[in-house]
């Protein structure tokens, strides 16, 4: 179980803060497992370099004639797990979490 907080130590508002946080290796995303006020959980597959929400992460799968098409990514190809949180006021914090068990 991993838990991230983040802490707004300014004297305005943080809107639209982003983290990003890898999936160790050797372990593999609990789906649903992730959560956060205020937070748009999204995830990649690309070791960071593209995001969507988890019903929209989408890998390009090669049939044996050739043929391409889009199909949904699965947990276990998760590679980082990113929060894009609302709003942090001032002196505040928010707490983000997910869990990943053992390959």
């Amino acid at each position: 179980y991993f838990t991230l907080r983040i802490v707004n130590d300014g004297d305005e508002l943080a809107a639209n803060v982003v983290v990003d946080n890898p999936i160790p290796e050797e372990t593999i995303y609990v789906e649903g497992s992730a959560g956060g006020e205020k937070s748009e959980i999204l995830f990649s597959i690309d070791e960071g370099n593209n995001f969507a929400a988890a019903e929209a992460l989408q890998y390009e799968f090669t049939k044996f004639n050739g043929e391409k098409e889009l199909r949904r990514a699965k947990v276990d190809m998760y590679t980082t797990v990113r929060w894009v949180v609302e709003d942090v006021p001032p002196g505040g914090q928010e707490e983000l979490f997910f869990q990943v068990r053992v390959n």
